[in-house]
């Protein structure tokens, strides 16, 4: 006998899962490095804030040469807090498409689901449709027997 339709559907639907599955641990990674990037953002913003409190609680009781240095850290600070806020932003960027990724292979993998169940009942329809026939069929010849 012929292998039913919804069957043969089951390779289709396990490669589904297997890309919804995929594009999943995709996105799950790519949000672990967005928590990590914009946590060591939070940490620069941090340490430049305390930087420069630090500096402005020592206002004149530093010399010029100091002060000079002090300017300059606190401007590689800011390179950094910029160079790290750039990175997060591609980071997010990254994480939205692999979120993208992820729900067209949900969606994908769930329509197919649906065509297989549409398909499940239809087969099953169609086999009570033909077990009623051949009942009708036996009861008809069991009348033409009788009679």
């Amino acid at each position: 006998m012929a292998q039913l339709r919804s069957k043969r559907m089951a390779i289709v639907l396990q490669l589904a899962e297997r890309a919804e599955q995929d594009a999943a641990e995709k996105l799950a990674l790519a949000r672990e490095q967005l928590g990590g990037d914009e946590q060591q953002l939070d940490q620069l913003q941090s340490y430049r804030q305390d930087y420069i409190s630090r500096i402005n609680a020592k206002v004149g009781a530093q010399s010029v040469q100091q002060m000079l240095s002090d300017r300059s850290f606190v401007g590689q600070l800011e390179q950094a807090v910029e160079a790290q806020q750039h990175k997060v932003r591609q980071t997010q960027q990254n994480y939205q498409q692999h979120l993208h990724l992820w729900q067209q292979a949900y969606h994908k993998r769930s329509n197919i689901e649906e065509l297989i169940n549409r398909m499940r009942d239809a087969e099953s329809q169609e086999a009570e449709k033909r077990l009623q026939k051949e009942l009708d069929e036996l009861s008809s010849l069991s009348h033409q027997r009788r009679g």
